[in-house]
């Protein structure tokens, strides 16, 4: 059935089968443009699965196989009549989309097209079905069986998987919590169920990300889900259910015992995947930073390294598929060039905000992160919550930018928060700071506590200098500047300046703790948190002379080790990250090679200085 439009080779169609209702049964094929199916609201069940061997290999050389052939065979005996049978009485017509069936496999322009269309076509169906050819669903509800403390075995085969799924991921509370999860058993359920294939797979992650609901296909052609309500979800409920009892088996198992159990039997990364669904849930458009979508993929694999950035491409804001197919360069390292440039000129600096990590400069653009290989950690900052004031326009190939310039860096001094040493930190950033500025300046000194102990508005939405009661109360300055003063004598050393530090620490609040995520850092030890510690890099504090007053203030900054000063320091103006602080986030730039970061620099003086900038 065609639905009477011409197909293009950057607009194919989507191609569903059906099993059709005669004697002898009959698979029917339908091919529509995806905009059809959204006008004309016609439903469709779309399959997320990993690829056979077989298939992969099919698709490499371009030539049929015998077991590929096997492979699409049992799509259409195997697949096509459980999905008909299970949700005949939900749609009125049930049609399945499967890759195998769905995508021309060796054209390539087409296989592309269809690529960067999946997220739309999972968005746009009411539910897809996430297939584990590794997992029986009586292992699953083994594991669930055994995790939840509760015996559901009984209602596998009753087609009626309602009280499966809502009450096992959402039952593991804290009766269960106390009595069964720390075990190492239950930890190696965990990980039997999250090293399935599926989550291994890039493309994959990009189709559940995108999806509506999703439910579970199991090896032996088993559907899980709720067949009582228009809320099919059974693969998410179980998912977050799960990954709650993993961090379960951390608390229980205490972080050294969980370390070790982790080395044995490790466990996929599973976070990004988690987040990058609910961002996806949760925004009105593709709204993504670059980092953080190579984030969300560095730890899947797939066949091709250049299809990592066309599905990078679906999370941001690049064009319609169409253009991103007929654009985007035939070299992986250059469709990584031209996407984050499509970024800059967006209004997303996330790309000259990442972290390296020993990948060989790229010879046209040596500001590129993540053109050879992908890291999770080579973005930390998460999403964006302030776009700057200003675009990055590519010029002659270079980068040309309009920075708000903070000054030129004088002077370091290189940290080391990640040792724990928390007190004698602050102790070293204390005296630091009065001999620098040469005097007690209880304002000047909030200020910059500011900078350096900053926690992210997420965490805290008000800055320390407003938490503390020391704005509004001269008698509690009175009793700073005096500590101050005693912290600042020679003649105050060891335990005795060391006791005064955490008098001050207690009068700033930096000793309580911070709230959701983080609550396990107080407002001191947050500095110390993975955040800062990158290798490679320096996390510093910096002394800043500003072009405008000529004075000079400190920053906490993190900049690459084989760089010393001068450099120039620059801000990018409104820019906000959901781990920085709005006005906070800068450049550092050597003879116009961006050399590290600062992420929350907020304006130290009243001078705003303009400067243009070139990026190679």
């Amino acid at each position: 059935m065609n639905c009477g439009h011409e197909f293009q080779n950057f607009d194919p169609p989507v191609r569903t089968v059906s099993l059709e209702q005669v004697s002898p049964p009959l698979v029917k094929i339908n091919n529509r443009h995806l905009g059809c199916m959204r006008k004309y609201g016609i439903s469709f069940i779309p399959m997320s699965h990993v690829w056979h061997g077989s298939i992969a290999l099919a698709n490499l050389s371009t030539k049929n196989s015998l077991e590929a052939s096997e492979h699409i065979f049992t799509v259409l005996t195997e697949i096509l009549p459980t999905v008909t049978a299970k949700f005949s009485r939900v749609f009125r017509r049930v049609e399945l989309w499967h890759d195998y069936l769905s995508i021309p496999q060796w054209n390539r322009p087409v296989q592309q097209a269809l690529l960067l269309m999946l997220p739309h076509i999972y968005q746009t169906a009411p539910l897809c079905l996430i297939h584990f050819d590794d997992v029986t669903l009586h292992r699953v509800i083994s594991i669930v069986d055994s995790c939840a403390g509760k015996s559901v075995g009984d209602e596998v085969n009753s087609n009626n998987y309602d009280r499966t799924v809502t009450s096992t991921p959402m039952s593991l509370g804290t009766e269960y919590g106390k009595k069964v999860v720390a075990s190492r058993e239950n930890y190696d359920l965990l990980t039997e169920f999250f090293q399935a294939h599926w989550f291994q797979r890039m493309w994959v992650s990009l189709e559940y990300a995108h999806c509506r609901q999703a439910c579970l296909y199991t090896q032996d052609h088993k559907i899980l889900w709720n067949g009582k309500s228009n809320y099919y979800d059974s693969f998410s409920l179980i998912f977050d259910g799960f990954q709650q009892l993993t961090r379960m088996c951390v608390e229980e198992l205490g972080l050294p015992e969980f370390e070790n159990t982790f080395q044995k039997s490790p466990l996929p990364l599973l976070g990004p995947l988690a987040d990058m669904r609910k961002s996806i849930q949760t925004l009105e458009s593709n709204d993504l930073a670059f980092g953080e979508a190579l984030t969300f993929l560095a730890g899947s694999k797939c066949t091709c390294y250049r299809d990592r950035y066309l599905a990078m491409s679906s999370f941001l804001r690049c064009g319609d598929y169409t253009s991103t197919v007929r654009d985007m360069p035939k070299e992986a390292a250059d469709a990584c060039l031209w996407l984050a440039r499509k970024c800059l000129e967006n209004g997303d600096y996330s790309p000259l905000l990442m972290l390296r990590r020993g990948e060989t400069l790229h010879s046209h653009a040596q500001w590129l992160v993540g053109h050879q290989a992908m890291k999770w950690d080579m973005w930390d900052l998460g999403s964006i919550q302030s776009y700057a004031c200003e675009v990055a326009p590519i010029v002659n190939k270079h980068i040309e930018l309009r920075l708000g310039h903070v000054g030129v860096v004088e002077k370091l001094w290189v940290l080391d928060f990640k040792r724990g040493q928390h007190l004698a930190n602050f102790d070293f950033v204390v005296k630091t700071i009065l001999s620098h500025f040469g005097l007690v300046d209880v304002r000047g000194f909030l200020r910059t506590i500011d900078r350096i102990y900053a926690v992210p508005t997420f965490l805290c939405s008000r800055t320390l200098s407003t938490r503390s009661p020391l704005a509004d109360e001269p008698r509690l300055s009175k009793v700073l500047r005096k500590l101050l003063v005693q912290h600042l004598q020679p003649q105050t050393v060891g335990n005795n300046r060391l006791d005064i530090s955490m008098k001050i620490v207690k009068l700033l609040l930096l000793q309580k703790r911070l709230k959701g995520t983080a609550a396990a850092f107080t407002g001191l030890s947050y500095a110390s948190n993975p955040l800062h510690q990158v290798q490679g890099y320096n996390d510093c504090l910096a002394a800043v002379r500003c072009h405008g007053c000529t004075k000079s203030f400190l920053y906490r900054i993190s900049i690459l080790e084989s760089v010393d000063v001068p450099v120039d320091l620059y801000r990018i103006r409104a820019l906000e990250f959901s781990s920085s602080l709005r006005n906070g986030v800068g450049l550092l730039v050597s003879k116009s090679l961006v050399v590290g970061r600062m992420i929350y620099g907020t304006p130290a003086c009243a001078c705003r200085i303009t400067k243009s900038v070139e990026i190679l």
